[in-house]
This record gives structure tokens, sequence and C-alpha cells, in this order.
């Protein structure tokens, strides 16, 4: 199984939700929970929606950039998985 396709473990669970909750205090980010009820509305949408589109949420609700110098690159790494899940 490709590692994109596998589900995300307890650890990595864990470390997205610590992840999130790291990002910067000008940044509203999802919490796990509130991920997993977006992700259920991004898979219900009639038209699949693409990462670039539903992604920047999960980083700040209002969908505003993450700020120089931050990557999100495991956030959204671990994201998407959770997303294929």
């Amino acid at each position: 199984m490709d590692d994109a396709a596998k589900p995300l473990t307890d650890a990595e669970r864990d470390e997205l939700e610590r992840r999130l909750a790291a990002l910067p205090d000008s940044l509203e980010p999802l919490d796990l929970v509130s991920l997993d009820g977006y992700l259920c509305g991004v898979l219900l949408q009639p038209q699949a929606v693409a990462p670039a589109q539903w992604l920047p949420v999960v980083f700040d609700v209002d969908a505003r950039p993450l700020p120089a110098g931050i990557d999100g690159s495991r956030i959204a790494a671990l994201a998407q998985r959770r997303h294929a899940e």
C-alpha cells in the first residue's frame, strides 16, 4: 500500500493535532474533530474538491495564508491522508 493511502496511525493523528495547535496565533486552524467534519463535507460534494481548494481552511478557517517561514507541508500531507481515509 502506498504511504499516501495508508490510514493515519494514532501517533500521526496526535502529531497532526499538535502541529495544527502549534500554528501561529494569527491563524485559526481546525482541530482534529473539526477537520474530520470538514472533510466529510468536502467528500460529500457532488464534484470532487481539489486539495488546493480545501487545504487552506485546514490551516485557518478564513483560509488566510501561512506566514512566511512556516512550512505546512507535513500538516498538508497528514490532512490529505486523512481525506483519503
